[in-house]
């Protein structure tokens, strides 16, 4: 974590101006992220993210990505771009990430989604505390403990470990979301809690590029989604997880499914891989009849960037 609050020197940005402002397809990126608690889903975001604070409660997040020119006049106007100026940031896409938290005093801590991981190919994320505070929740994957014991990297960090961080305004986390389980949640404050955050490889991201930082384009699309994957190769016929250690989240479903459920001898239903899976693919089902063909639950499963439970092959 860095402290960086001496970077916000500019006008404050109005953020609900900057939503309404967004196209369809990114306004539709809006999410909430505590479903069914703490929040009315029906307060539109406009007056959710406007310079009022009613008493409302409540956690969502945005995607700024599909518009270039409001991408690019969205970073401009930010007080940060670019995080430690001796490093050359690589950004995967043009995809600027936003989240706004309502906890006004007198109440609890209000948490965002249960601990997971996400499912990205890049090196990490920067996140940088616009505005208020946010309570990171630290914990490191066996791949990641894998990792260190690999490059023989001294560590006290055991699967039990569990790190707190407190972002404040200004501060700076980059954190590989991939290889850290995180949950985070937002603390009784007279403000709201605003950060921002990109994806980056500290690499060229691909063969020709110029290195100068800047964004590559065309690389795919980012969202927030919840679903299953694979975070080491599966063979097929692995039994992946039983009737009694299903994790609580919705298996996607696909026209070309890689899983199957399976009645065990024992007479419980298990999750079988039907054919090899690399490790970051989603595990999906088959679609069923009451199913629309026409959903896009294959788009959804093609995307980079999923807030995902981690459940290897057993």
């Amino acid at each position: 974590r860095r402290d960086c609050s001496g970077a916000i020197n500019r006008t404050p940005i109005d953020f609900g101006g900057l939503f309404d402002g967004l196209t369809d397809e990114d306004k539709a990126s809006w999410c909430i992220e505590t479903p069914g608690r703490n929040q009315d889903e029906n307060v539109a975001p406009v007056e959710f993210l406007g310079p009022s604070m009613p008493a409302q409660r409540g956690y969502c997040s945005f995607l700024v990505q599909k518009d270039e020119s409001a991408y690019r006049n969205t970073l401009d106007r930010l007080p940060l771009q670019n995080p430690l100026s001796g490093i050359h940031w690589h950004y995967p896409s043009s995809a600027l990430w936003l989240f706004v938290g309502r906890n006004p005093l007198g109440n609890l801590n209000l948490r965002g989604r249960p601990e997971h991981t996400d499912s990205i190919t890049n090196d990490g994320t920067w996140h940088f505390q616009y505005s208020g505070q946010k309570t990171w929740f630290l914990r490191p994957s066996q791949q990641l403990l894998d990792h260190f014991k690999k490059y023989n990297v001294a560590t006290n960090c055991t699967a039990s470990t569990r790190i707190r961080v407190e972002c404040r305004q200004g501060d700076i986390l980059c954190v590989n979301t991939r290889l850290w389980f995180h949950s985070t949640a937002i603390p009784a404050q007279e403000t709201k809690s605003i950060s921002y955050a990109r994806d980056f490889y500290l690499k060229e991201f691909e063969a020709g590029r110029g290195d100068n930082g800047q964004s590559v384009e065309g690389q795919g699309s980012m969202t927030n989604l919840d679903g299953l994957y694979a975070v080491e190769n599966i063979e097929e016929g692995t039994v992946i997880f039983s009737e009694k250690d299903m994790p609580d989240c919705e298996l996607h479903s696909s026209t070309n499914p890689n899983c199957e459920v399976v009645e065990l001898d024992d007479g419980t239903s298990a999750l079988v891989s039907m054919r090899s899976i690399k490790a970051g693919e989603f595990f999906c089902v088959a679609e069923s009849d009451s199913e629309d063909d026409a959903s896009g639950d294959e788009e959804e499963l093609s995307v980079e960037h999923n807030h995902c439970t981690v459940v290897p092959g057993i």
